[in-house]
């Protein structure tokens, strides 16, 4: 990944993968049916999973001295929304406040994707 447009486009996957799992679980404030309850989950872990793969990019010394600026403000966004997700993707989504942790990841995405290093280079453009 190396120019804007690819981190923007890997940066708004996670926002709408965050929407979708809030969208669901906040349909049922109460109780998740057990059909949407494994669907949540699957959509948890689905999420950790990517979140895993993309902070072990960032932790590689080799890699992070090749990294754009662009690439840079990509990954320490999503190392700092991964943090925001503590909940196991097996625990029940209402009773572990599931909805409470994405939107908080929700907010550290949503973040770069308005104030990263790209959004100021695109506003000089004529």
């Amino acid at each position: 990944m190396s120019t804007i447009e690819e981190c923007r486009k890997r940066a708004q996957w996670y926002l709408d993968r965050l929407n979708a799992l809030m969208e669901l679980i906040g349909r049922h404030p109460d109780f998740l049916p057990p059909a949407e309850k494994a669907k949540a989950q699957a959509m948890m872990r689905e999420l950790k999973e990517r979140f895993a793969e993309d902070c072990e990019v960032s932790k590689s010394v080799r890699r992070c001295e090749q990294m754009t600026a662009e690439e840079a403000d990509f990954y320490n966004a999503v190392v700092k929304a991964s943090t925001c997700i503590q909940a196991r993707s097996n625990t029940d989504p209402i009773s572990s406040n599931w909805h409470g942790e994405l939107y908080s990841c929700h907010i550290d995405i949503a973040h770069y994707l308005r104030h990263g290093l790209g959004m100021a280079e695109e506003e000089t453009d004529p």
